[in-house]
């Protein structure tokens, strides 16, 4: 056995020492030295994390480049419960701040509070604390009560929480398992208002004794610049919950928004952008959060629209007090130049709108003039007697008429047996006509005759596919349409609903988008592909058009007696023909007594640095003949389209 003298055990434990303090220093040595930046990074690592940054959704802008629909900053007004039931004390010297529950402020109001952050020797904590929501609602221009009420049920949403979380947990370990919670939601933000002006916000970030508990929160919104005008088109977003995976594959659930409908919701992909994240490192030394690097967001793509503010302006403006749509192609490239619907609403007014309109159907039990669909592409009603030209192009490709042909109108239609049919009339008796006057006249008579014709050779399909080529009952390309594009273009085999048919009437329902877009091709030779979108981010769209393959001579015929119709047909007397149009008016009726749609549409050359247009207005459900509540509304809009001054 081996007996350690004592200093022989001294230089034992000497030596002892020195090698673990030469393998400490060796350590942090390789710690400090050799793998700081590992260590470095494994610190962030455990003191921070990723925060996502929304990447900043796409612009709409119109022809021109004015802005319609952009991501703009707002402010949030939130409450924090923790911070509303905490009484507040601020230390004199070094200005750090404790929240005391109303209890333990009590319990040490009769002795002296000392800062556990500057540990001064004398008393420094004092009450800085201002319980008075009145200036805070003056404000936001609210009642204080309906503020407060606000208040209490954040708080009261906060308490629920934690008790929730709390389940059954009984004893110390409910009271630790308290605190945690406490801290997690008693400071969370909760939003009291949303939208507030910055003079509410820099109000309470300035005086956060004055309003103790409140704090903003810096947001993005959508906001739409082009007020009504464009709210059937640009549509609206919703912010929605997504998962998604940060830098270090960690699973985090993010808002995004997407877009509902309209343009937004058509173009969704296109005009959302790809998050960011930027590492949030918590400083232990003065408690700040401090951003150590960033993957930046992506931006999503702009759209550059066809239609000009202004034209839109004016489409909208010839609709007011009606409920109808209005919309101004280019009649060659299929450029919407203006597309209105009426009745509307106000972008920010949406969730009110729909609680009015749902109030009204209750209480009438009726849904007609709802202002919330858009009526240029997906109301479908018959079209009347706009429906006449291709009904001639019908017969002459069915080779049971020509221009020439004449027919005689008594103002009505007659059987085989020569007897009247009370429901097949005209508005007149027009004597003996041919196609040109029939198309002047808009005579009924006239074009039942000619698909009493081709029923007869039984050639209804060459009907059809005359419609069909025109583009009835298909999609027009404008983005907005439903889809899929329902098939209202239908014949029937009815033999006097397809006498109907051939002026607008029976199963026949279109939309106006359809016929403007049918009206360009009576015009061009070529059915263009409508679309509301010139550009996307730097990528141009211009779909092609599709040429008819029909022979120019049967359409010549037909385009000299449109141009002959505001003339001296059912579209005089407005001050149309000045504008070197070619149109016709139409009138279908609903099935109501003394309520029918008055449609007119048409096209007009290339003029004062316009391109060739084809245009179709449509007003629902009016008493009045077309010319007089289509007409005069027509007229003011290509006056101020063509910058003319009055007549």
């Amino acid at each position: 056995m081996i007996v350690l003298r004592y200093r022989q055990r001294v230089a034992l434990l000497g030596l002892l020492g020195g090698c673990g303090a030469l393998l400490l220093l060796v350590r942090l040595f390789t710690m400090q030295v050799v793998e700081r930046k590992e260590w470095v990074a494994e610190a962030q690592a455990q003191a921070g994390g990723w925060r996502p940054i929304r990447g900043r959704r796409g612009r709409i802008l119109d022809a021109a480049g004015a802005v319609l629909a952009a991501d703009e900053s707002g402010f949030d007004l939130t409450v924090r419960a923790a911070a509303w039931t905490g009484v507040r004390y601020a230390c004199s010297y070094c200005g750090n701040v404790r929240y005391l529950t109303p209890d333990e402020a009590s319990k040490r109001a009769d002795r002296a509070l000392r800062c556990r952050r500057c540990k001064h020797r004398e008393p420094s904590l004092h009450r800085a604390d201002r319980r008075d929501l009145r200036p805070l609602a003056e404000l936001l221009e609210v009642p204080s009560a309906e503020l407060e009420a606000r208040v209490r049920t954040r708080v009261g949403e906060a308490r629920r929480r934690v008790a929730k979380r709390l389940g059954t947990l009984e004893g110390k370990q409910r009271e630790r398992a308290r605190r945690l919670a406490w801290a997690d939601e008693g400071w969370r933000e909760r939003k009291l208002a949303s939208g507030v002006s910055y003079a509410v916000a820099r109000e309470v970030e300035l005086h956060p004794a004055r309003y103790p508990g409140f704090s903003i929160s810096t947001v993005q919104t959508r906001r739409y610049l082009a007020g009504n005008s464009f709210v059937h088109l640009l549509g609206r977003v919703a912010a929605e919950k997504e998962t998604a995976e940060s830098p270090d594959y960690d699973r985090r659930t993010i808002f995004v928004e997407h877009g509902l409908n309209g343009l937004e919701g058509r173009f969704d992909p296109e005009l959302r952008g790809e998050t960011g994240w930027v590492r949030i490192v918590r400083n232990p030394r003065n408690r700040v959060r401090e951003a150590a690097s960033t993957h930046a967001p992506v931006a999503g793509l702009d759209l550059r629209l066809t239609i000009a503010s202004k034209d839109q302006h004016l489409a909208r403006q010839a609709l007011a007090g009606v409920e109808g749509a209005f919309l101004v192609v280019d009649a060659r490239r299929g450029a919407v130049l203006a597309m209105a619907s009426a009745p509307d609403y106000a972008p920010e007014e949406y969730v009110s709108t729909v609680l009015a309109w749902q109030r009204r159907v209750a209480e009438t039990g009726s849904s007609v003039g709802t202002p919330l669909i858009d009526r240029a592409c997906r109301a479908f009603q018959p079209p009347g007697s706009i429906m006449k030209p291709f009904t001639a192009v019908a017969a002459e490709l069915a080779e049971v008429a020509d221009p020439q042909t004449r027919i005689t109108c008594e103002g009505f239609l007659r059987r085989a047996d020569g007897t009247p049919i009370p429901s097949h009339k005209c508005h007149a008796a027009h004597g003996e006509l041919d196609l040109h006057g029939a198309l002047v006249h808009s005579c009924n008579v006239y074009f039942e005759t000619l698909m009493r014709r081709i029923v007869a050779a039984s050639k209804v399909d060459r009907f059809v596919s005359c419609g069909r080529s025109f583009g009835f009952g298909a999609a027009t390309g404008i983005e907005i349409e439903k889809r899929p594009q329902p098939d209202t273009f239908r014949i029937g085999r009815d033999w006097g609903l397809r006498l109907a048919s051939a002026i607008g009437q029976g199963y026949v329902r279109l939309s106006a988008a359809q016929m403007v877009r049918a009206y360009a091709a009576l015009a061009t030779g070529a059915l263009p592909t409508l679309h509301l979108v010139k550009r996307i981010g730097s990528r141009a769209v211009a779909p092609p058009p599709r040429p008819l393959g029909i022979d120019p001579a049967i359409l010549r015929p037909i385009r000299e007696a449109l141009r002959e119709v505001p003339i001296a047909g059912t579209a005089r007397g407005h001050g149309l023909e000045r504008f070197a149009i070619s149109c016709k008016t139409g009138t279908a009726q609903t099935g109501r007594r003394g309520e029918h749609h008055s449609w007119i549409a048409g096209y007009a050359p290339a003029r004062k640095g316009r391109p060739a247009i084809a245009f179709c207005i449509v007003v629902f459900r009016t008493g009045l003949s077309t010319a007089q509540v289509c007409g005069p509304r027509l007229e003011e809009f290509l006056r101020a389209f063509y910058r003319e001054g009055t007549p």
